[in-house]
């Protein structure tokens, strides 16, 4: 019966989806999730203090969470970043921090979904990630879980209205300059708090930097600030001098 049990538990957890799961487990395995990722944010930690001071300082960390992205192409973000926005990069003396959290894992690879569920909240536990960028689906999760910051907390209403004004020509699918989402908050035990409705939290950008569009393979592309992040100047700029991109002539 135990057996029987167990893996009928298993095979309900495979068949939610990856919003559904990082809900599980906070709700059942609160404890343990606090744990592993407090576990993984000190690993960290501790492998950037023998490795960073090798490198260059971030100016921005950026998080690409998608479910389906060109590998290949995403290697070649960091350049392209840095030389796209020297002045974030104050000329080449600090750099971009690109990384990668996928999110297309199917409901057979349970533990692979839950070990980036995992990583991606131990990156933003160590106040590595500054910016997300990823496809409507993913990001709307990351949204939701309350990863992302309230874009009117950042910007100036003036410049939400610029904001709009420069993404929403080239919307398509019915996707807009900026999307509002429900945030839920939840206590470590997974018990409802509060629910805030319609808390502007994307941007889109599809359409203002080729590379990105190459990745997503023309998707709609959003972009969020996290949480916490210790570069909210910077990340501020970089969506600015982003939508700041967009060329008239390009709008399809």
């Amino acid at each position: 019966m135990f057996d029987n049990d167990t893996k009928s538990a298993r095979e309900g957890f495979r068949s939610l989806s990856f919003a559904g799961k990082i809900s599980h487990l906070l709700r059942y395995y609160w404890l343990q999730s606090l744990i592993v990722i407090a576990l993984l944010a000190a690993l960290i930690s501790y492998i950037g203090h023998l490795t960073w001071a090798k490198e260059k300082e971030a100016c921005l960390g950026v998080a690409i969470h998608a479910n389906i992205i060109d590998t290949d192409l995403v290697l070649t973000w960091p350049e392209h970043l840095d030389q796209t926005y020297p002045d974030l990069t104050k000329q080449g003396k600090e750099a971009f921090k690109v990384y990668t959290f996928y999110s297309g894992y199917t409901g057979v690879q349970q533990e692979e979904a839950v070990t980036e569920i995992y990583r991606l909240a131990a990156y933003i536990q160590t106040d590595m990630l500054d910016v997300m960028i990823g496809d409507e689906e993913t990001m709307r999760i990351d949204g939701e879980t309350g990863y992302l910051m309230d874009l009117t907390q950042v910007f100036t209403q003036e410049e939400l209205d610029q904001i709009r004004s420069l993404s929403d020509p080239y919307s398509k699918d019915g996707d807009t300059g900026i999307l509002s989402l429900d945030i839920t908050k939840t206590s470590d035990t997974g018990r409802v708090i509060s629910t805030t409705k319609q808390v502007p939290l994307l941007i889109s950008v599809r359409g203002a930097d080729a590379l990105f569009d190459e990745t997503f393979a023309s998707r709609p592309i959003y972009i969020g600030i996290v949480n916490g992040t210790p570069h909210l100047d910077n990340a501020k700029e970089f969506i600015l001098q982003l939508l700041g991109s967009y060329a008239p002539a390009a709008n399809p």
